[in-house]
Parts: C-alpha cells; sequence; structure tokens
C-alpha cells in the first residue's frame, strides 16, 4: 500500500473539508492587495473552494464511498457548474474504476485543465515561497515506493 494516500490524501481531507465549510478560515485580513493582480478576494476564496472541494470527491473514492464522492460532486456542480475543476471532478468521478484508476485518471484531468485557458487562477502563488500551482497538482498521481 502506497504511504502517498494517508500522509498526502486521507490525513488532510478534514482540512479540505474545513475550508469548504468554515468561512471564517478565509478572514479579509489574510487576503493581500498583492493578489489583486490575478484575482478578487471573492475569485481566491472561491478558487480554494474549488480545490477543497475537489480533493474531497477524491478522497470520497479512495476510500471507496461513491455516494460521498457523488454528493461533494453534487456540491461542486451546485456552487462551481462551468468551473474547469467541476469539470474534471465530473471525469473522475465517472471514470473512476477503482485506485488503479487513479494514475490514468489524473493524467487525463491534468490534460483536460491544461487545455483550458485559465485551469487554475487565481489559485496561482498564495505564500511567499510557495510554488505556482499547475493543473498538475490538482490531482497528482500516486508515486511507487
Amino acid at each position: 500500500m502506497m504511504n502517498l494516500l494517508r500522509a498526502i490524501w486521507i490525513g488532510p481531507s478534514f482540512f479540505n473539508e474545513q475550508a469548504v465549510v468554515d468561512p471564517t478560515l478565509l478572514i479579509p485580513l489574510a487576503y493581500s492587495t498583492a493578489f489583486e493582480a490575478y484575482a478578487t478576494e471573492e475569485e481566491t476564496r472561491d478558487q480554494i473552494y474549488q480545490f477543497a472541494g475537489f480533493r474531497l470527491v477524491l478522497v470520497a473514492l479512495l476510500q471507496e464511498d461513491t455516494d460521498l464522492a457523488q454528493s461533494r460532486l453534487e456540491w461542486l456542480n451546485q456552487q462551481y457548474p462551468d468551473a474547469p475543476i467541476t469539470t474534471a471532478a465530473h471525469t473522475l468521478v465517472n471514470n473512476w474504476n477503482g485506485r488503479d484508476s487513479l494514475n490514468s485518471l489524473c493524467t487525463e484531468i491534468a490534460a483536460e485543465l491544461n487545455a483550458d485557458e485559465n485551469p487554475v487562477p487565481p489559485f496561482l502563488n498564495l505564500g511567499l515561497g510557495n510554488p505556482k500551482l499547475t493543473p498538475g497538482d490538482i490531482c497528482p498521481t500516486e508515486q511507487e515506493e
């Protein structure tokens, strides 16, 4: 079993869920005017919610809870029906064939997002020294140990 599942997906799922359900985590004081070149505060918050929502869909699938994955996908679809990451979540859920399909699906999703003009902004660089997120970061593949 790959430790990546436990270390990256399962543990932080609590924090992804908190990002979606607890608006106090994203207080206006945490927003910097430096980001305004990329997006407004609301757009940045929405992108964080989308990222967390996608990861929650993925975690539910990895835990073999397709009902939970579907409900999280429905939330994404209600909140952000036209967002590229919602389309990516649909691809994930509709083509999920167990954990063995993760790498190929994440590769497909990264390609879909790369084809979009703005796949991940304004979630570009939310911290000093943090790298720019790319479509491959939305659904990273598991690496063999």
